[in-house]
């Protein structure tokens, strides 16, 4: 809830919230156990991260590589050699389950993941065909889409939009990012850099580039033309799930540990509120006038 536009989705009838509030509790469990090197994992430790992810990724199966970093923790974290691979079992069946919850539909009815409402010249099947025919034209149309879709110039619409409503003014949606990247970067300590952190945090860096690439791919297979130059349909509010990993894949502990949490909190807390209360007033006297 750290921008407007999640606040927003969470105060309306949509699932939205729940996938993100699902999947950021099973990315928070993940990363306070491996805080705590020292804290064994037990049977409900597991039941609980791989769980929400299961349960979150439900209405969006294509987040299921997100519970891919948990295949990251140590193996002192357990009790025995056993219980570890139990562990990594687990983990890799969780992803198998909610990816097979996107896929069997598709092989059960080839129209199942088409959406009319991008129009009658979308085909899924025929989009497949036309990805695996050229795939090197693909990945072009998928990286000049994506560089747009992630760029810092779509702060506004990614931050600060309220559906039909409107956008708040430009100024909230920089302040929300700003936000972001403040509490990412100092809202840390030293049980953040544990060993391995680095390859941890690149790992999660490239999961969420590939989740962001996955979901607009299957907007490109179920809502876009076939053939078409570019996605369509790939909304912003679809980054907020993956926005949690890449947040706290920033950042340094020895940064963190130099700043004072209290003033930290209060100065993060004080523009979240600023931020939100500009935005909405804006959004609804435009409404109103």
């Amino acid at each position: 809830l750290i921008a407007p536009s999640p606040l927003f989705l969470a105060a309306n009838f949509s699932y939205d919230y729940f996938v993100t509030v699902c999947i950021a509790y099973s990315l928070a469990y993940f990363i306070y156990e491996i805080q705590n090197p020292e804290k064994p994992v037990g049977v409900s430790d597991c039941v609980k991260m791989f769980g929400a992810m299961i349960i979150g990724c439900g209405p969006k199966a294509i987040y299921f590589l997100l519970l891919a970093p948990a295949l990251f923790m140590k193996k002192n974290k357990f009790s025995s050699e056993k219980a570890f691979k139990y562990y990594r079992l687990g983990c890799i069946l969780s992803m198998s389950v909610i990816l097979a919850s996107f896929i069997i539909p598709f092989f059960i009815d080839t129209g199942a993941i088409t959406d009319g409402r991008g129009g009658s010249d979308v085909n899924s099947t025929e989009q497949l065909k036309f990805i695996l025919s050229g795939p090197f034209g693909y990945v072009k149309i998928l990286v000049n889409f994506l560089l747009d879709y992630v760029s810092f110039t779509n702060s506004q619409p990614f931050t600060v939009s309220f559906a039909y409503l409107g956008f708040g003014r430009a100024i909230t949606g920089t302040l929300a990012i700003f936000v972001m990247l403040l509490a990412a970067f100092y809202d840390k300590d030293i049980s953040d850099d544990i060993k391995g952190a680095g390859y941890l945090r690149l790992f999660n860096i490239l999961v969420s580039i590939a989740t962001i690439a996955l979901v607009a791919t299957s907007l490109y297979i179920a809502f876009t033309p076939v053939g078409h130059s570019t996605v369509l349909g790939c909304q912003y509010r679809y980054i907020f799930p993956v926005l949690f990993l890449i947040l706290y894949s920033i950042g340094s502990g020895k940064a963190g540990s130099k700043v004072n949490k209290n003033y930290l909190a209060a100065a993060v807390f004080s523009l979240i509120s600023f931020n939100l209360i500009l935005s909405y007033c804006e959004t609804l006297l435009k409404q109103l006038g």
